[in-house]
């Protein structure tokens, strides 16, 4: 039996227009019920999160900003944060620039952007949340910075990685998407949490079940005692995963909710 289920928001709990499929939330409900904890794993910030939740009607522990921070606000419980070293921050956002690129900058709770706001979108998941637009980010950089996220076109950003991994900064660097890169502490990830919180919750990681749709998903997907991948999946992510379950459009995750609840044992 899985006693701990990890989804993905983006692409696998939401579909494309971000929206909480009413039959998924109805089978998400069913499963908690039964007592299987569900966690939302996600590179949205905290604000962000809350969001899908408020959708999904649970009260659940989270991993916001892409593995960064770890935490349940409505039970005012913080597990664990990581920050990015302000200094290879810094030197993120002057590469950021270089490339033309645009950047945000995620507090636990605030969302800083520089750059050219018609890229914002091409993120319909920051749609309805506060954003500061400065000129300035590295004016904002204070020591609770949990993560980067550069945007740009996807040839551009390949080139600009190239020239991160050159500066050799300790960070972890992962995509999100092909237009997005997810930039955080060195250490931290989907996976390195997911870990974390599963032992927190004394669940062995082969009754944890992982599900999602992009490379920033791999390392938890490899993780769990079940990976599943998000038919809108890209290949990586495919090869990375035991299962592979229709798109978040065609309500992939009610075929994990259905293997749920086949393997639930009573009592």
């Amino acid at each position: 039996m899985y006693r701990l289920i990890a989804l993905d928001i983006d692409g696998t709990l939401l579909d494309s227009q971000g929206t909480l499929p009413p039959v998924v939330r109805e089978g998400l409900h069913h499963i908690y019920k039964l007592g299987v904890q569900i966690v939302l794993i996600s590179g949205r910030n905290v604000p962000g999160v809350m969001r899908a939740l408020d959708q999904l009607g649970l009260d659940l522990w989270f991993v916001s900003s892409g593995g960064a921070c770890i935490s349940n606000f409505r039970q005012d419980q913080i597990l664990g944060q990581r920050f990015l070293n302000t200094t290879d921050a810094e030197a993120i956002i002057r590469l950021a620039r270089n490339a033309g690129a645009g950047i945000f900058l995620e507090l636990v709770d605030h969302l800083y952007w520089e750059g050219p706001l018609e890229y914002l979108e091409w993120l319909p998941s920051v749609h309805g949340l506060t954003i500061d637009t400065l000129d300035d980010l590295i004016a904002q950089l204070i020591p609770e910075a949990l993560k980067l996220t550069v945007i740009h076109e996807n040839e551009r950003l390949i080139d600009f990685e190239r020239a991160l991994i050159d500066r050799g900064l300790e960070i972890n660097a992962s995509y999100s998407g092909p237009r997005y890169l997810e930039i955080t502490a060195k250490g931290v990830t989907k996976g390195a949490a997911l870990q974390q919180l599963a032992e927190f919750l004394q669940i062995p990681l082969s009754k944890v079940l992982a599900v999602g749709d992009g490379e920033n998903d791999i390392s938890m997907i490899s993780l769990a005692g079940l990976g599943i991948a998000m038919g809108n999946s890209p290949e990586k992510v495919k090869m990375a995963a035991d299962l592979i379950v229709p798109s978040n459009d065609e309500d992939g995750l009610l075929t994990v909710i259905r293997l749920v609840e086949e393997c639930y044992e009573p009592g």
